[in-house]
Order: structure tokens, then sequence, then C-alpha cells
């Protein structure tokens, strides 16, 4: 609801928490139907080579403004007052006929504060139908209380993407796999609502059916007795797994031996670090074995 509502709109939340997807799903579903989103992400490199890519894209939008295209390709990146000026200028001049939204997404890797003055200077302008989202992982480079007290810009945060507690039950609940309120609670004590993150442990439930975090509850795996094949862990975390073995049935009074072979097959950086644990186990006792995990 605040993008739109403010001439500038500030996004920040962490990796994986949906932001780009969201934003232009609001361009697909709010704008009106004569609407425009012009989306231009930072791809590293340099502000020049933003600035190329912007040109491009505000002259694909508006190909009868070929002249202010031209006149800010030769303007080059604002990286001083004098250049925000004259770009606030050269794009106060035209006329964008319906709701445009200009996204700039993953602003993250954009050195300095070039871009955001002229933001700020188009705010300040009142662009008639121009909206300008800015979609970063990090704080807001600038005065964003002094923007937020004058109107001009709007801020969403974490908090807007993060799902609650009832909303990853109905997620799951989508896609087939029913949870309880405790279930649902400790994915979000997990994940803090982060939509990648539940995702993957989504994958993992699919494949392994757990949801237990690696830090957590031990893995059970009824081990028996003889060669019983491979304990797979796909695309572990960082920290300690521990696998719980039982020692059911042995027959001997002084417990009996066994050992975990552990295997990794090219997946770099992980690397199984250190093991310990209980070399032998009694009848209808369990321990634990650990195998910590470097990420």
């Amino acid at each position: 609801e605040v993008i739109g509502q403010r001439p500038f709109t500030f996004v920040k939340a962490p990796m994986g928490y949906g932001k780009t997807v969201a934003v232009l799903e609001f361009a697909r579903t709010r704008l009106a139907a004569d609407g425009r989103a012009l989306w231009v992400p930072v791809l590293g490199g340099s502000e020049d080579v933003f600035w190329r890519d912007f040109c491009k894209v505000f002259g694909e939008a508006f190909p009868h403004e070929a002249d202010t295209t031209q006149a800010l390709e030769g303007l080059g990146y604002p990286y001083d007052s004098m250049r925000v000026d004259a770009a606030c200028e050269l794009i106060r001049r035209v006329n964008f006929p319906a709701q445009t939204l200009l996204i700039i997404d993953n602003y993250q890797f954009m050195p300095g504060r070039g871009f955001v003055r002229l933001c700020e200077s188009l705010a300040r302008a009142g662009q008639s139908n121009l909206h300008i989202v800015l979609i970063t992982r990090n704080e807001y480079p600038g005065n964003k209380e002094l923007l937020s007290l004058k109107g001009l810009l709007g801020h969403v945060g974490r908090e807007a993407f993060a799902l609650t507690r009832a909303e990853i039950m109905d997620y799951y609940a989508c896609c087939g796999i029913g949870l309880s309120h405790e279930e649902a609670a400790a994915l979000y004590a997990h994940t803090s609502g982060c939509i990648s993150a539940l995702y993957l442990y989504l994958l993992r439930y699919i494949k392994h059916g757990v949801l237990e975090n690696p830090e957590g509850e031990p893995y059970d795996a009824l081990l028996g007795t003889g060669d019983l094949g491979p304990l797979e862990v796909s695309s572990p975390e960082s920290g300690t797994w521990k696998v719980k073995v039982y020692g059911n049935d042995v027959l001997d009074e002084d417990g009996q031996g066994f050992r975990i072979l552990l295997k990794s097959y090219g997946q770099d950086p992980w690397s199984w670090i250190e093991t310990r644990g209980p070399e032998r186990l009694v009848s209808n006792e369990s321990a634990l074995l650990y195998a910590n995990l470097s990420i």
C-alpha cells in the first residue's frame, strides 16, 4: 500500500525475502491499465554502466523522448550536484501520460549517493505520474526521517515481507503439506518468515520428511545391523549435525561396536572437519554421534 502513495519509496530487506518479486507483482496487478513499470537492476560494475542501462530502459519506454534520452546519455551519471540538477531538469520535462513506476533493483551494489540524490530531487519536484522505487538490502543512504516527515519518502521494511505463522501454514498447505501450529512456530523461529528459507525447508521436508533445524533436535536414524546404506543430507547447513544411533538387540553384554562413514561428493565448500561420539553401544540404549560440518 505504500508504493505509489509518495513520490519515492525505499524498500529494504535482507536477501531472500522476495522484495523484487513483490514489487514487480505490485506493478503487474496494481498499476492502471495504461500504466507502465520500468525495471532497472544494478548489475554491478560501475555507476557509468548503470547509467547506460538506465538510459536504455528509459529510451525504450519513451521512444518519443529520444532527445531527452540522448541528453541524459551525454550528461552521464550524476556524480555531483550540478549533474543531479541537470538530470532532474531533463526528466521533469518528460510528459508521463500515465502512472509510471521506476524500479531500481539491487541498489546495494551501487557505490556513492548520486542516483539517490537524483531520486530525492525528483521527489521534491513533484513530477506528475512518476513514482520511484529503490530496492536494496542496505540502510537508506541519506536522511530518511526528514524526507518521510515531508511526505516525500515511503519506507517498506523486512516486516512487510516476512510470513507470519498463519501464512506459513497456508503456504505449506498450498503445497500439500499440513503443519501443526507448533511446527509453524518452529519454522518461523528458524527462518524469521523469510520465504526463500521456508522454500528450502519445504524441499527438504518433501525429500526427507523432516523439518528440524540441524542445530535443534537430533535426526533419528534406526540403523539396525549390517550395511544400511546412506543417511543422506542434501544442501546441508553450517553447524553440528547429530545422528542418533540405537543399540537394539545387542547380544554382547559389553556392547557392540559401530561406525558411520561420512562421504562428500564434490560439494565445495562443504567439508566434514570433525566427528566425535561413543564407539560402542549396549542394548536398548542410544547415543549421539556428532559430525561438524564447515561451510
